[in-house]
């Protein structure tokens, strides 16, 4: 129970919850849905006390099992649930971008993540879309946010993070890789 201690009678303690109604809520405001439908009606997604809003919108792993090559044709290449620990962890060099086409600051830093492989010589750069790559496995590595990117050398991880900003993202790399 909260406590309230009101400045009128400073050594009295009330309940706060007698003051406030059950239900907040303002016409035309948004209340997520895991607040507002019952447990029963969430995604199995694993832990539903917490319910994760990055992987709640991924979908079924995708069935492809060789990278994609990225459609803008730049040198960034797509990888999967079902491809990731063979292309990723089998690289001397990686950065492993996690989007959704929903989200926002994926897209301010998009640009630069399409050019990395020009500019660090040697570097793989892969591209996991969590909506069609599979939400078990971003789950499975603790995906936090988006855009989410992990750098590996020899298939061990050296650092994760997230970020928006190109000049962060380059010095990362050239810190943790060159």
């Amino acid at each position: 129970m909260i406590m309230l201690v009101t400045s009128s009678a400073p050594h009295v303690d009330m309940p706060l919850n007698l003051f406030l109604p059950k239900t907040i809520q303002l016409p035309g405001s948004f209340v997520p849905s895991h607040i507002t439908q019952p447990r029963h009606a969430l995604p199995a997604t694993g832990d539903m006390s917490r319910p994760n809003p990055i992987i709640a919108h991924a979908t079924t792993p995708s069935t492809v099992t060789e990278p994609q090559e990225d459609p803008s044709g730049n040198a960034v290449m797509m990888v999967t649930s079902d491809t990731y620990d063979d292309l990723v962890l089998g690289a001397e060099k990686v950065i492993v971008y996690f989007t959704a086409p929903w989200c926002g600051p994926c897209k301010r830093i998009s640009p630069t993540v399409q050019t990395l492989s020009q500019d660090f010589e040697g570097l793989s750069v892969y591209t996991y879309d969590i909506t069609t790559g599979g939400g078990e496995k971003a789950k499975a590595l603790g995906i936090r946010s988006l855009p989410w990117f992990m750098i590996y050398r020899n298939g061990e991880l050296l650092h994760e993070f997230s970020t928006v900003r190109p000049a962060d993202l380059q010095t990362e790399i050239e810190g943790l890789l060159f």
